[in-house]
Protein backbone atom coordinates (compact mmCIF):
# COMPACT_ATOMS: atom_id res chain seq x y z
CA UNK A 1 0.00 0.00 0.00
CA UNK A 2 1.24 3.39 -0.86
CA UNK A 3 0.85 5.11 2.33
CA UNK A 4 2.60 8.61 1.89
CA UNK A 5 0.37 9.14 -1.30
CA UNK A 6 -3.05 8.48 1.14
CA UNK A 7 -2.11 10.86 3.39
CA UNK A 8 -4.14 14.79 3.78
CA UNK A 9 -0.74 16.30 2.26
CA UNK A 10 -0.68 14.24 -0.94
CA UNK A 11 -4.30 14.56 -1.68
CA UNK A 12 -4.31 18.68 -0.97
CA UNK A 13 -6.85 18.15 1.82
CA UNK A 14 -6.22 20.70 4.59
CA UNK A 15 -8.34 18.80 7.16
CA UNK A 16 -7.48 14.90 8.55
CA UNK A 17 -10.36 13.04 7.38
CA UNK A 18 -7.68 11.48 4.26
CA UNK A 19 -5.61 10.53 7.44
CA UNK A 20 -8.23 9.02 9.51
CA UNK A 21 -10.19 7.08 6.22
CA UNK A 22 -6.38 5.62 5.67
CA UNK A 23 -6.41 4.46 9.57
CA UNK A 24 -9.30 2.59 9.08
CA UNK A 25 -8.65 0.87 5.98
CA UNK A 26 -5.14 0.05 7.89
CA UNK A 27 -6.74 -1.20 11.04
CA UNK A 28 -8.64 -3.77 8.87
CA UNK A 29 -6.18 -5.19 5.76
CA UNK A 30 -2.95 -3.31 6.89
CA UNK A 31 0.19 -5.26 7.08
CA UNK A 32 3.77 -5.25 8.81
CA UNK A 33 5.28 -3.90 5.95
CA UNK A 34 2.49 -0.95 5.96
CA UNK A 35 3.13 -0.63 10.00
CA UNK A 36 7.34 0.06 9.47
CA UNK A 37 6.52 2.45 6.74
CA UNK A 38 4.16 4.51 8.55
CA UNK A 39 6.23 5.00 11.51
CA UNK A 40 8.82 5.73 9.21
CA UNK A 41 7.20 8.78 8.00
CA UNK A 42 7.19 9.97 11.67
CA UNK A 43 10.69 11.30 10.40
CA UNK A 44 10.21 12.53 7.20
CA UNK A 45 11.80 15.92 6.35
CA UNK A 46 8.67 17.70 5.79
CA UNK A 47 6.37 18.86 8.57
CA UNK A 48 3.25 18.20 6.88
CA UNK A 49 4.10 14.40 6.19
CA UNK A 50 5.23 14.51 10.09
CA UNK A 51 1.69 15.56 11.31
CA UNK A 52 -0.43 13.65 8.68
CA UNK A 53 1.38 10.01 9.71
CA UNK A 54 1.30 10.88 13.23
CA UNK A 55 -2.35 11.48 13.39
CA UNK A 56 -2.70 8.15 11.15
CA UNK A 57 -0.97 6.29 13.11
CA UNK A 58 -2.92 6.92 16.82
CA UNK A 59 -6.40 6.45 15.10
CA UNK A 60 -4.77 3.07 13.85
CA UNK A 61 -3.45 1.94 16.90
CA UNK A 62 -7.12 3.42 18.47
CA UNK A 63 -8.69 0.85 16.49
CA UNK A 64 -6.13 -2.18 16.64
CA UNK A 65 -2.72 -1.55 17.52
CA UNK A 66 -0.94 -5.38 16.87
CA UNK A 67 0.72 -4.30 13.87
CA UNK A 68 1.60 -0.99 15.58
CA UNK A 69 3.14 -2.46 18.77
CA UNK A 70 6.27 -3.62 17.73
CA UNK A 71 7.28 -0.26 16.66
CA UNK A 72 6.94 1.07 20.52
CA UNK A 73 10.36 1.45 21.15
CA UNK A 74 11.46 3.83 17.96
CA UNK A 75 7.99 5.38 19.11
CA UNK A 76 9.00 6.03 22.78
CA UNK A 77 12.73 7.33 20.94
CA UNK A 78 10.78 10.42 18.81
CA UNK A 79 9.65 11.84 22.44
CA UNK A 80 12.44 14.42 22.68
CA UNK A 81 10.78 16.05 19.71
CA UNK A 82 10.44 20.17 20.14
CA UNK A 83 7.81 20.33 17.87
CA UNK A 84 4.28 20.08 20.40
CA UNK A 85 1.99 18.56 17.54
CA UNK A 86 3.98 15.75 17.47
CA UNK A 87 4.71 15.15 21.06
CA UNK A 88 0.96 14.72 21.97
CA UNK A 89 0.42 12.87 19.01
CA UNK A 90 3.17 9.92 19.89
CA UNK A 91 1.42 10.46 23.47
CA UNK A 92 -1.56 8.98 21.95
CA UNK A 93 0.16 6.20 19.81
CA UNK A 94 1.81 5.53 22.74
CA UNK A 95 -1.77 5.05 24.64
CA UNK A 96 -3.23 2.92 21.77
CA UNK A 97 -0.18 0.90 21.97
CA UNK A 98 -0.27 0.60 25.52
CA UNK A 99 -2.88 -1.95 25.12
CA UNK A 100 -0.79 -4.11 23.05
CA UNK A 101 2.33 -4.00 24.77
CA UNK A 102 1.27 -2.95 28.75
CA UNK A 103 4.72 -4.43 29.89
CA UNK A 104 6.83 -1.79 27.75
CA UNK A 105 4.21 0.95 28.45
CA UNK A 106 4.79 0.59 32.17
CA UNK A 107 8.80 -0.01 31.86
CA UNK A 108 9.06 3.46 29.88
CA UNK A 109 6.52 5.21 32.31
CA UNK A 110 8.77 7.69 33.37
CA UNK A 111 9.67 9.02 30.08
CA UNK A 112 6.50 8.90 29.02
CA UNK A 113 5.38 11.20 32.31
CA UNK A 114 8.11 13.57 31.75
CA UNK A 115 7.19 14.39 28.04
CA UNK A 116 3.76 14.75 29.00
CA UNK A 117 4.84 16.79 31.47
CA UNK A 118 6.52 19.21 29.04
CA UNK A 119 3.65 19.11 26.55
CA UNK A 120 -0.26 20.22 26.22
CA UNK A 121 -3.25 19.11 28.05
CA UNK A 122 -3.73 16.66 25.40
CA UNK A 123 -0.66 14.76 26.02
CA UNK A 124 -1.32 15.16 29.77
CA UNK A 125 -4.66 13.46 28.56
CA UNK A 126 -3.29 10.68 26.92
CA UNK A 127 -0.93 9.82 30.28
CA UNK A 128 -3.36 9.69 32.92
CA UNK A 129 -5.43 7.42 29.91
CA UNK A 130 -2.26 4.92 30.26
CA UNK A 131 -1.45 5.01 33.55
CA UNK A 132 -5.43 3.61 34.18
CA UNK A 133 -4.77 1.19 31.68
CA UNK A 134 -1.29 -0.04 33.46
CA UNK A 135 -3.47 0.42 36.95
CA UNK A 136 -6.01 -2.56 35.68
CA UNK A 137 -3.02 -4.88 35.28
CA UNK A 138 -2.22 -6.35 38.77
CA UNK A 139 1.43 -6.98 38.18
CA UNK A 140 2.16 -2.55 37.90
CA UNK A 141 -1.04 -1.65 39.95
CA UNK A 142 1.82 -1.33 42.46
CA UNK A 143 4.07 1.00 41.10
CA UNK A 144 1.22 2.80 38.94
CA UNK A 145 -1.10 3.76 41.39
CA UNK A 146 0.61 6.26 43.99
CA UNK A 147 1.73 7.71 40.75
CA UNK A 148 -1.67 8.42 39.68
CA UNK A 149 -3.51 9.33 42.89
CA UNK A 150 -0.58 11.97 42.74
CA UNK A 151 -1.47 13.23 39.90
CA UNK A 152 -5.41 13.12 40.11
CA UNK A 153 -4.55 15.14 43.20
CA UNK A 154 -2.89 17.78 41.64
CA UNK A 155 -4.45 17.97 38.12
CA UNK A 156 -5.60 20.78 36.69
CA UNK A 157 -9.86 21.06 37.79
CA UNK A 158 -10.70 21.14 34.02
CA UNK A 159 -9.15 18.01 33.92
CA UNK A 160 -9.96 16.55 36.99
CA UNK A 161 -13.77 14.45 36.66
CA UNK A 162 -12.13 12.92 33.63
CA UNK A 163 -8.87 11.65 34.95
CA UNK A 164 -11.27 10.20 37.97
CA UNK A 165 -13.56 8.50 35.73
CA UNK A 166 -10.40 7.16 33.81
CA UNK A 167 -8.86 5.96 37.37
CA UNK A 168 -12.24 4.44 38.80
CA UNK A 169 -12.44 2.12 35.90
CA UNK A 170 -9.41 0.70 37.33
CA UNK A 171 -8.63 1.79 40.90
CA UNK A 172 -8.33 -1.69 42.91
CA UNK A 173 -10.54 -2.27 45.54
CA UNK A 174 -7.47 -1.68 48.09
CA UNK A 175 -7.21 1.53 47.02
CA UNK A 176 -9.94 3.05 46.72
CA UNK A 177 -10.32 4.81 49.97
CA UNK A 178 -7.10 6.74 49.02
CA UNK A 179 -8.45 7.92 45.60
CA UNK A 180 -12.16 8.22 46.90
CA UNK A 181 -10.56 10.95 49.38
CA UNK A 182 -8.53 12.34 46.69
CA UNK A 183 -11.71 12.60 44.87
CA UNK A 184 -14.05 14.19 48.04
CA UNK A 185 -10.85 16.85 48.35
CA UNK A 186 -10.38 17.64 44.46
CA UNK A 187 -14.66 17.79 44.87
CA UNK A 188 -14.45 20.65 47.67
CA UNK A 189 -12.47 22.83 45.79
CA UNK A 190 -14.41 22.93 42.65
CA UNK A 191 -17.36 25.15 41.79
CA UNK A 192 -18.13 24.35 38.60
CA UNK A 193 -21.56 22.42 39.01
CA UNK A 194 -21.14 20.16 35.94
CA UNK A 195 -17.67 18.97 37.32
CA UNK A 196 -18.92 18.36 40.74
CA UNK A 197 -21.72 16.07 39.93
CA UNK A 198 -19.46 13.85 37.46
CA UNK A 199 -16.79 13.61 40.35
CA UNK A 200 -19.78 12.96 42.22
CA UNK A 201 -21.37 10.29 40.27
CA UNK A 202 -17.59 8.61 40.63
CA UNK A 203 -18.10 8.02 44.43
CA UNK A 204 -21.44 7.20 44.23
CA UNK A 205 -20.66 4.46 41.74
CA UNK A 206 -17.87 2.67 43.99
CA UNK A 207 -14.88 0.72 42.64
CA UNK A 208 -15.25 -1.45 39.64
CA UNK A 209 -12.37 -4.03 40.42
CA UNK A 210 -11.70 -6.45 43.61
Amino acid sequence: MDIEAQLATALGHRDEQPNINLAIKLAEHGTKADAATLIGLLESRSQAVRHDAIKTAYEWAGRDPALLAPHFDKVLGLLSTKNNRMLWGLMALLNGLTDAVPEKAEAALDRILAAADRSSVIAKDNAMAILAKLNAHPDYAGIVTPVALQRLKHAAVNQTPMYAEFLARTMPAKAWPQFAAIVEARLAEIDQPAKKKRLSAVLRKGPATS
